[in-house]
């Protein structure tokens, strides 16, 4: 049989095209018609959820409070005493609801109506075929191979009396033209938030597949989970304790491992569909053969699987973890820098799309920052990518190093292995100084501030972090510590042993970052008085007991792990990328939230080792000096649940502050002003504007070469290859 040509798309800027999905019984032949239709949306910006959520709790009677959850409910929630209750109705029946979601119009006409499919391609082998109608081909139709999982999507989803009309990928867009291909790459953030409804298929019937869907529906109809991360007991819940951590599910071993095989589908693996998904929320469904789960009930059930203290096993846990990470979170403000470490590394069939898969959900200024060239070499599209990042954000959060791109371009196709350090606002709200000196070699201005002395190396947790994996790292952490750990004074003032337990967990401490009380204050984290302590007065060859360890020393686990704990010839110690050795320097850029290790090679040049912690470098302490006492810097959730506010908090008076104690007040010709972040925004931010000329800019100009190299600050060029 013929097989199916298509015709060209008149603008493949502009149309697209659509399947109808012909009505057949189950084992019919797959019958399809193709229509090019224009899709020219323009979107209603939403208003901001803070903004909105803070409107709608100022019209609330006393003792009431509301929440919104992640498909844009609002839930409310009355609390007196021991009597507690929730409703999804606000209490004043005269209220009326706002909409604030960001809504799709067409400039002219009308959009089309159209399902868009989410699945994986899988094995192009034992391929079925599809018979796409044709006026054009000899016998009226034409055929088109199908990859053997779409096919069984195409025959579950078909009416028995009505067409259906779907946006397919592999059948929508020409796969053999290159520049249609590449153009509709960059359609994807409309043609997903365009659909009337996105349907993930996550493949054919197991023998307890229904098992799991049944069982997580039941469990999503007893919680809701709020985009302030908060999880309670929904209005309509008969099991209204399942919404607490230390509350056991009554799940037999059966049931648990229908969950998991269901977590484990590759659907929930790949890059690409994080977008599809995440555009058309909540207006999503999940589909595994017959059966099916709304998004909004499968989201609530793996946020509920996720906190629970006690799940079947740690490998489940992190199973959860990974597919609750695909749905949480407002991507509209995320970072582009977060939104690469949390999903960029997943799977793709073509390398290239670990960046080109999220450009969806990126904004439109940023997205026309890049060109896809899926006929360009992997390591140039990386290349393009993070120099547009640079120049976009003003901000160096993509540093990594791979093999073959410049050291500065992070592998965006590998799994980091690392856990991230975080948090260390090294350089404050810096902008970064940053230029291309070549396509390969990019100069950054920043501090020298110390040179390795010497570096013992840890192990890397490998699998799932099991109990022989922590075991390890935890008995290379023993033999490492450092002599005089009583005795001996910091460079910083505190206490050798203080500055050596800050530096294991890279100071996530319950007093740097409050609203977690998952972390133990320093106080309690240094005595070490459990059986798996890290350093200390502990048992030797006392045995790690996974299941007891606390959050903290799970932490400092992962943060040490693969890592080397270090010490500079100026006496700051620190965890450095594992390959780091005596002779590297550490240095503090510009626009980047954490000290860099380089390493020398000649020619004034530097390779990028990779992020450290050195203990001493955070807040801002290269460029400005320490803090006075008694200030330190504490970190805050906002609004949409991103630890990302940094303050300066006084322990003697209680002030809290974005004014840093060191620096001298703004001048006259700039204010500090509060803007909403959006996706364009770096991962941290202060924002600034310019009384005369009305300049905003996202760092504190107090921060800028010039001023402080009047301040005394050495800064320099370094030239990155």
């Amino acid at each position: 049989m013929e097989l199916y040509s298509y015709s060209k798309l008149k603008d493949s800027h502009n149309d697209i095209r659509l399947i109808e999905l012909l009505p057949g019984v189950f084992d019919d032949k797959i019958r399809l018609r193709i229509h090019h239709v224009a899709l020219n949306p323009q979107f209603k910006q939403a208003r901001q959820s803070s903004a909105a959520i803070e409107e709608v709790r100022r019209t609330l009677p006393p003792k009431w409070t509301a929440s919104k959850t992640y498909n844009g409910q609002y839930i409310y929630q009355f609390e007196d005493g021991n009597e507690r209750r929730s409703s999804w109705i606000h209490p004043d029946p005269n209220f009326q609801h706002f909409n604030d979601d960001r809504q799709p119009q067409s400039k002219g006409g009308e959009l089309p109506s159209y399902e868009a499919l989410s699945y994986v391609w899988g094995s192009t082998k034992d391929q079925g075929d599809g018979l796409i109608e044709s006026t054009s081909q000899p016998q009226g139709f034409g055929s088109l191979p199908l990859g053997k999982n779409l096919a069984g999507a195409l025959q579950h989803l078909r009416n028995e009396k009505t067409a259906r009309t779907l946006w397919v990928d592999a059948i929508c867009i020409n796969q053999s033209d290159m520049a249609e291909r590449e153009a509709q790459v960059l359609r994807m953030a409309d043609i997903y938030s365009c659909a009337s409804r996105v349907v993930v298929w996550l493949g054919l019937d197991t023998a307890r597949s229904s098992l799991a869907i049944n069982t997580l529906s039941h469990l999503g109809q007893q919680v809701v989970a709020t985009v302030e991360d908060e999880i309670m007991p929904a209005p309509e819940a008969v099991k209204p304790d399942w919404h607490l951590r230390s509350c056991e599910l009554p799940y037999s071993s059966e049931t648990w491992d229908s969950i998991e095989e269901l977590l484990n589908r590759e659907w929930f693996q790949r890059v690409w569909v994080i977008q599809e998904v995440r555009l058309a929320d909540p207006h999503v469904t999940i589909q595994c053969g017959c059966n099916d789960i709304s998004w909004d009930l499968f989201r609530r059930a793996t946020k509920c699987l996720e906190r629970k203290a006690k799940l079947p096993s740690e490998a489940f846990r992190v199973r959860a973890t990974y597919v609750q990470n695909t749905m949480e979170g407002d991507y509209s403000v995320w970072p582009i820098a977060d939104m690469l470490r949390i999903y960029g590394r997943r799977k793709a069939t073509n390398l290239r799309d670990h960046v080109y898969g999220l450009l969806g959900l990126v904004s439109p200024e940023f997205r026309q920052r890049i060109k896809i060239q899926y006929n360009s070499s992997i390591g140039v599209v990386y290349t393009n990518f993070t120099a547009a990042h640079i120049e976009h954000t003003r901000r160096l959060e993509l540093l990594g190093w791979q093999v073959d791109c410049p050291s500065w371009v992070p592998d965006f196709s590998i799994a980091p292995t690392l856990n991230q350090l975080g948090f260390q606002f090294a350089s404050l709200h810096s902008a970064c100084h940053a230029w291309l000196q070549a396509p390969d070699k990019l100069a950054i201005v920043g501090v020298k501030v110390t040179t390795i002395h010497s570096a013992k190396k840890m192990p890397q947790l490998q699998g799932l972090g099991g109990e022989s994996a922590y075991q390890d790292v935890l008995t290379e952490i023993r033999k490492a510590e450092p002599a005089g750990l009583n005795e001996a004074t910091y460079l910083t003032g505190e206490t050798f042993r203080e500055a050596y337990a800050r530096t294991l967990i890279a100071n996530f401490v319950r007093s740097r970052l409050p609203g977690y009380d998952i972390f133990e204050d320093i106080d309690q984290w240094q005595l070490q008085p459990s059986k798996n302590a890290l350093f200390g007065e502990y048992e030797i060859g006392e045995a790690l007991d996974v299941a007891s360890l606390s959050w903290s020393e799970r932490t400092a686990l992962n943060k040490s792990s693969g890592r080397a704990l270090v010490e500079s010839e100026e006496g700051y110690i620190g965890l450095c990328p594992a390959e780091t050795q005596k002779g590297d320097i550490i240095v503090v850029f510009l626009g980047c939230e954490s000290p860099i290790a380089l390493r020398p090679q000649g020619g004034g040049s530097y390779k990028v080792m990779g992020e450290c912690y050195i203990h001493g470098l955070g807040d801002g302490a290269a460029l400005l000096g320490p803090l006075p006492k008694p200030w330190i810097v504490q970190v805050f959730d906002d609004i949409h649940g991103l630890a990302n506010n940094f303050c300066f908090f006084n322990k003697d008076t209680g002030e809290k502050t974005q004014e840093d104690p060191r620096l001298q007040p703004l001048s006259e010709e700039w204010v500090r002003i509060h803007i909403e972040r959006t996706f364009d925004d770096p991962v941290f931010f202060d924002s600034f504007k310019h009384k005369v000329t009305g300049e905003v800019i996202k760092s504190d100009p107090r921060l800028r070469p010039e001023a402080l190299k009047t301040r005394g600050v050495d800064l320099r060029e370094f030239s990155l290859v």
